[in-house]
């Protein structure tokens, strides 16, 4: 049985921390009442290149505050495996899906990450970094085009905005490529990198894993199979997965409070609120669950839901639901 990577987990939530988490496992343990002779697949990755594909991306928290947006994605073969483009096509706005074609400049003006960006994978589909990331850098931090003139706005002089953007460039400019590609890429990690998973059909797993909490391990807990749709050429993954607790999460949180330091700047009530809120989130209890169906042929996923949970000693819970739909190939 190959190396399993568990995909999905508290990166839903973390997200916009510029963390992404995927779990990693050595070989799982099968239920062993089950029949033996049960067919083995393993899951391809084997994306058409060339082509541009269609893709509807919801998030909902929970807070009627649901969000949406379509890209589209396409690949190219590379020396370690694949280059995935993503370009972005319309975004729901005022409960109307708005296409970017008619504002493309403008959005593109206002942004250095408005336009289609390109990412190294490995050839099993797992997200490796962000392409010309450094010089992406270079253009946040240009006084024409970069975050402090979009951020500003019209309303120069202003010192607030000013220095919000110096924060915001700062939080940027510390990030690797591979932190990048966490931080842009979070509503795909979960999805991507299933290629040479190999399985049982109908059969039921547990493993011991561990989440990647930016690069610290956490232990955690699997259970996780895999069927196939006859009537559809359709693999049907799920998983369903616990954190556990380590000093090593620690070290996570510890590492994350440095690359946010620069982003408070002396203001010391903000610090202590976040440190308090870090504090919160190292109690917490994290599940995430995946459910997702791959084309048996190609491995790209057709429909992903992913649903991630986090609940305090204080009694709040939060919850977010990621779908991703395959709209046109």
């Amino acid at each position: 049985m190959k190396r399993l990577f568990c995909k999905f987990a508290a990166g839903l939530m973390l997200g916009s921390l510029a963390t992404s988490i995927s779990a990693q496992s050595e070989t799982p343990d099968r239920d062993k009442s089950v029949d033996q002779e049960a067919e083995t697949v393993v899951i391809p990755f084997a994306p058409a290149t060339g082509v541009d594909m269609l893709y509807e991306i919801t998030r909902d928290k929970g807070d009627a505050k649901i969000q949406k947006m379509q890209q589209k994605v396409r690949f190219t073969r590379s020396e370690e495996g694949y280059v995935m483009t993503v370009i972005p096509v319309a975004v729901l706005i005022n409960g109307e899906m708005t296409s970017f074609s008619p504002f493309s400049e403008e959005i593109e003006r206002m942004s250095p990450f408005s336009k289609e960006i390109s990412y190294d994978l490995a050839s099993d589909g797992t997200i490796l970094r962000m392409r010309d990331w450094e010089q992406l850098k270079q253009n946040l931090q240009s006084p024409q085009g970069g975050l402090r003139s979009v951020m500003q706005g019209t309303t120069d002089g202003d010192d607030a905005d000013a220095q919000l953007a110096e924060k915001v460039t700062l939080f940027f400019s510390r990030m690797t490529s591979e932190q990048a590609a966490n931080y842009f890429l979070k509503d795909w990690i979960p999805v991507l990198g299933y290629g040479g998973l190999e399985l049982e059909l109908d059969v039921d797993y547990e493993a011991d894993t561990s989440m990647d909490f930016g690069g610290v391990p956490v232990p955690a807990k699997s259970l996780l199979g895999l069927s196939r749709d006859q009537d559809s050429d359709t693999l049907i993954y799920f998983e369903q997965t616990n954190a556990g607790k380590s000093d090593q999460e620690n070290e996570m949180f510890s590492d994350f409070e440095k690359l946010m330091e620069g982003m408070f700047d002396g203001d010391q009530e903000k610090l202590e609120q976040f440190q308090k809120t870090m504090k919160q989130l190292q109690k917490a209890n994290v599940t995430q669950s995946v459910n997702a169906r791959f084309d048996d042929k190609t491995g790209m996923p057709i429909s992903f839901e992913g649903i991630s949970s986090m609940s305090f000693e204080s009694g709040e819970n939060f919850r977010r639901i990621t779908t991703i739909t395959l709209l046109s190939k």
